[in-house]
């Protein structure tokens, strides 16, 4: 199917149809050229061609099918007056003056179909000074060859001049419209050159009728053969599949130094003499003496020829004129857009400064020059952002770059690394400290953010360039001096040394480490007893994770666990310390009552599938829920306030809750009234006196078993590692304790020797009071 055709109806057999109907068409003007013209009735041919062309426009509907119905008026109006002249002509009888007439009307009409149906937007004036100038042009040798003889010639025509001057403006026109058309195809299909030739074919149809050396006998042989050609080609350029190619897409401006173009118009430039040519020759014969009315209209159409070409000459200059700036106006975009792009690769879009890459370029060019790279985060911008909104976030932005901008030297580089991070790259001499402390000091007034004044400070990490060979390394380590200097705490400064760099691969490597054994299965649970103050037996174990290096050393918790926080590692690890400590405690539970606990972490408590993995694991081991306490910091249960709706789901399955470290946290009352809480473990900070305590030092402790006492929570103290602790927490009536004093933390066979050696089998009615029940 053709692909200009309209997608809406496919019409497979009616495509195939016109094409057999357009490959008969042919075959038919083969046999009429090879057939006698005795044998055909004057015009059936062209009413055969009018007939088909009718329905190959009602079967494929082109997208200018009013065009094609003007040019099939015009021709059946020609087809009409022919017929009528040729009757005439043949019993000698000179036409009727209105067979003239429609002879010229007709070929105007399908001039003006053809105009119509290769109009294209944006080039009206420059196609009609065309169409002009070869009219014009045809017209001349029209007058020359037609109209100037008939003045002395007997003619089976009419012999007024005014209707043989149209019947021959008529002919130019139409002949000058196929040629536009023809020129305007910048891919010409096979519709647009069989309709070519039926429009040529009816002109040179009526050429043969009007010449005079046709006589009146009637048609040349050209005319005849011509008058069959045109209504087979019309009715095939009709029927054929690619009429609706013909300008479905309206084609752009023609090129106007075309190569069609400049044979067009060398060959007027040719023949727009030929007028006067012929006029001369014939004047020289002595045929008739040519008189002034012979060479005014050839002279008069030759100047009009060549104002057309000036004018025609005039649009072009101005086409090209209009190119060259259309040009200019791209270069100048181009030249523009180019600018614009270089400079989002190169700056900041919100704030105009310097990015990451800038920097690293100009690091790479003075990383072995003398320097100071300062990096600057701001403390507490996602506040501003979460609570104003990211509009009032970018205001604040902006304003930083600004006051850095007016804190650094003229020769400095300020650059937005991202976020709320920016960096400064002073030149050589800097005092880098002196430098970073004006950029802090520089963000202490208020900044404007909506309606409002919000307040921030600044966190900065310094690096003196000739420390790092690399710009990648320079800019980690500044990176870790700002990491360092967050760690003290918030408007802080920390120049980079070594051991920041030593400390930052120590934890790359422990946590690869950590990672490895984890998958590989060297890690292990360890558990410490939690002793009853009362009667000494063994009330609860808690579960620490150990690991053990590959060459049998213990790693202390303190370097692995702050690791694990760090890089998200402490929620498998702590899936898998629950999961161990569950299946270890199920015997100790069923046999002596023992009870777990394991520590959780803000991270674990954050997942979203926390509550689902705990049920999960207490199934598996078969572990009752009143048999596992969870340990959490009372800082990760304040910060985490929104997770307590899972540790109620927990609780209300029997599962109890511990704070661990009591008193070095918030110590609020109120979040232990709206907190989920069961257990309080007071730290080894109100439970470890030094050699001379004060005397008042027992009185926190006194104060938090009271408290827990009247909230009916449970009280477990920890680092008891002599007996005078032990006696003095068991004259305040603390019920449980835990520390060194009792056990170290033990692989989980070593608890089970200790349970066996301490405990009696469990029994119903525990010998302690309720209160010092087991957590």
């Amino acid at each position: 199917m053709s692909a200009g055709r309209h997608a809406v109806r496919p019409r497979y057999s009616l495509e195939r149809w016109s094409v057999a109907a357009t490959v008969g068409s042919l075959v038919a003007l083969l046999t009429m050229v090879m057939t006698p013209a005795w044998l055909w009735v004057p015009g059936t041919v062209q009413a055969a061609g009018l007939g088909a062309a009718a329905i190959g426009v009602i079967i494929h509907r082109p997208p200018r099918a009013f065009a094609w119905w003007i040019m099939l008026v015009g021709a059946g109006g020609w087809t009409i007056a022919s017929a009528v002249i040729r009757s005439r002509l043949m019993v000698d009888v000179a036409p009727p003056q209105w067979s003239t007439i429609g002879l010229t009307l007709s070929y105007a009409t399908v001039a003006a179909g053809l105009a119509l149906l290769s109009r294209r937007p944006g080039g009206r004036t420059a196609d009609l000074v065309d169409m002009c100038i070869i009219g014009v042009s045809l017209a001349v040798i029209a007058w020359a060859l037609v109209v100037r003889p008939l003045g002395s010639e007997s003619w089976p025509l009419p012999s007024s001049t005014a209707v043989a001057l149209g019947h021959a403006a008529s002919a130019a026109i139409l002949v000058g419209a196929v040629l536009r058309f023809a020129a305007m195809e910048n891919r010409p299909s096979t519709a647009s050159g069989l309709l070519t030739v039926a429009v040529l074919a009816l002109a040179l149809a009526d050429v043969a009728i009007a010449a005079p050396a046709a006589g009146t006998a009637g048609l040349s042989w050209a005319g005849d053969l011509a008058s069959r050609i045109w209504g087979v080609a019309l009715g095939a350029a009709a029927l054929h599949p690619a009429c609706v190619q013909i300008q479905t897409i309206p084609h752009g401006p023609v090129p106007a130094a075309s190569t069609r173009r400049f044979a067009v118009f060398i060959a007027l430039a040719i023949v727009a003499p030929l007028g006067p040519s012929v006029v001369a020759v014939m004047a020289g014969r002595g045929e008739r003496s040519a008189s002034l009315a012979d060479w005014v209209p050839p002279a008069a159409a030759a100047a009009v020829i060549c104002c057309l070409m000036v004018i025609r000459l005039g649009l072009i200059t101005r086409g090209v004129d209009a190119q060259a700036r259309s040009a200019r106006r791209s270069l100048h975009q181009r030249a523009a857009l180019e600018r614009e792009l270089r400079h989002r690769a190169t700056h900041d879009p919100l704030t105009g400064l310097a990015n990451r890459a800038v920097l690293l370029d100009r690091l790479n060019q003075t990383i072995d020059l003398a320097g100071t790279l300062i990096i600057v985060d701001l403390d507490g911008f996602k506040d501003v952002n979460d609570t104003l909104g990211h509009a009032a976030g970018d205001e604040v932005l902006l304003q930083v770059a600004r006051r850095l901008r007016l804190a650094a030297d003229p020769d400095d580089l300020v650059v937005r690394l991202g976020s709320d991070e920016f960096a400064l790259l002073c030149r050589e001499g800097t005092d880098g400290k002196a430098r970073a402390r004006r950029a802090l000091d520089a963000l202490r007034p208020g900044f404007s953010a909506g309606a409002g004044e919000v307040y921030l400070s600044g966190t900065a990490g310094l690096l003196e360039l000739g420390e790092s060979t690399t710009s990648a390394d320079a800019l980690r380590d500044a990176d870790l001096a700002l990491t360092a200097a967050k760690e003290i705490g918030k408007n802080q400064i920390v120049a980079f040394h070594s051991s920041l760099r030593e400390e930052r691969v120590r934890k790359g490597e422990l946590a690869a480490g950590l990672r490895k054994a984890l998958f590989d299965g060297r890690l292990s649970v360890h558990y410490q007893p939690v002793v009853s103050l009362a009667d000494g037996r063994m009330a609860a174990v808690e579960a620490l994770i150990r690991w053990f290096g590959d060459d049998g050393i213990m790693i202390p918790p303190m370097q692995f666990i702050p690791v694990a926080e760090e890089t998200g590692l402490i929620v498998p690890v702590g899936k898998f310390v629950l999961r161990r400590a569950c299946f270890d405690a199920r015997v100790w539970h069923e046999r002596y009552g023992i009870a777990v606990t394991v520590n959780v972490s803000g991270q674990q408590l954050r997942e979203p599938d926390f509550v689902e993995d705990v049920l999960a694991a207490l199934a598996e081991t078969e572990l009752p829920p009143k048999a596992l306490v969870l340990e959490l910091t009372e800082s990760t249960m304040i910060t985490e306030i929104e997770s307590t709706r899972a540790l109620e789901r927990l609780r209300d399955v029997g599962v109890r809750i511990a704070i661990d470290d009591f008193g070095t946290g918030y110590s609020s009352l109120s979040y232990l009234v709206r907190l989920p809480v069961d257990i309080l473990k007071i730290d080894r900070a109100f439970t470890s006196p030094p050699a001379q305590p004060a005397p008042h030092h027992w009185a926190f402790v006194r104060a938090i078993l009271d408290l827990a006492s009247s909230l009916r929570l449970q009280t477990i103290a920890e680092g008891i590692e002599t007996d005078q602790q032990a006696h003095t927490l068991r004259n305040l009536a603390c019920p449980l304790a835990q520390g060194f004093l009792y056990s170290r933390a033990v692989p989980a066979p070593a608890i089970a020797e200790l349970l066996s050696a301490w405990n009696t089998r469990y029994e119903e009615e525990p010998v302690c009071r309720r209160e010092a029940q087991p957590p």
